[in-house]
């Protein structure tokens, strides 16, 4: 049963063996929603779900109601974490919540007590910097959200210090076993996000022949291919040469398209 912790925050009580930790895209903020409901419903580990009602600012002021900033946020992760002692970690997002999820896996990951295992994210975002965009090729898609969330940073007084994962990712080694990430290769800017982090053996970067970034995440979930990986080991996952294919077979009998559309899109 999901209890919510507070309007942006709630957590599924399960097992202790596994720890998913589920941040949400824009989408589901705007339809005060969690993503991945549906699709991990009948997954028998703890699930906490986490959003952010404002999404210009991609996770930047906290999971309101219980955090106020990326930093707490960590920290509020961080003893979640010592509190269950999950034998494995594993954090997932889909755009703006692939950025999330990444950032925090690697922000949490630094604390020896909070490795954490595994990320799989789905056109995710790994850049807010438009310098960054520029000296991969460009792009204009997102622009406004840069500059949103530029401004914002800089109201506060404060350095853009999250705004390349690539430099998050070079700060944190062995914070994250593994981060599979999974891009729309029809889809310029899903190309550049990807691009920017292939460069760390942790990283692999998996394109598929979609061209939506807005459907990706909803694709690999109706393929089967997501809930393949969820379901193998981390070692299993770093000693496999991954696909985009589908894997019909691995489709959960319970993830029927209208209940996706409803919580993910």
């Amino acid at each position: 049963m999901i209890r919510k912790i507070c309007d942006c925050a709630a957590v599924d009580y399960g097992t202790s063996d596994r720890l998913m930790v589920l941040f949400s895209s824009k989408p589901a903020m705007r339809r005060d929603v969690f993503d991945y409901v549906t699709f991990v419903q009948n997954m028998p580990h703890t699930k906490l779900f986490l959003r952010d009602a404002q999404s210009d600012y991609l996770y930047h002021t906290g999971i309101q109601g219980l955090t106020s900033s990326i930093d707490e946020t960590v920290e509020f992760l961080k003893v979640f974490i010592k509190r269950m002692k999950p034998g494995r970690i594993t954090f997932m997002g889909m755009s703006g919540g692939g950025y999330a999820a990444t950032l925090h896996a690697h922000l949490v990951g630094r604390d020896p007590e909070c490795r954490v295992d595994d990320v799989h994210v789905q056109s995710s975002i790994s850049f807010l910097d438009p310098a960054v965009r520029d000296r991969l090729g460009g792009g204009e898609r997102f622009t406004g959200l840069f500059q949103n969330l530029a401004d914002f940073v800089a109201s506060r007084g404060e350095t853009h210090r999250y705004a390349d994962l690539a430099k998050v990712i070079a700060e944190s080694p062995g914070a994250v076993r593994l981060l599979r990430m999974y891009y729309a290769k029809g889809e310029q800017i899903d190309t550049l996000q990807a691009q920017n982090l292939v460069q760390f053996p942790h990283v692999q970067a998996v394109p598929h022949p979609s061209h939506s970034h807005m459907m990706l995440g909803m694709t690999l979930m109706r393929e089967g291919t997501l809930y393949r990986d969820i379901e193998m080991s981390v070692d299993e996952l770093l000693a496999t040469n991954p696909s985009a294919d589908p894997v019909p077979h691995m489709v959960p009998t319970n993830l029927g398209l209208g209940g996706m559309m409803a919580r993910q899109a």
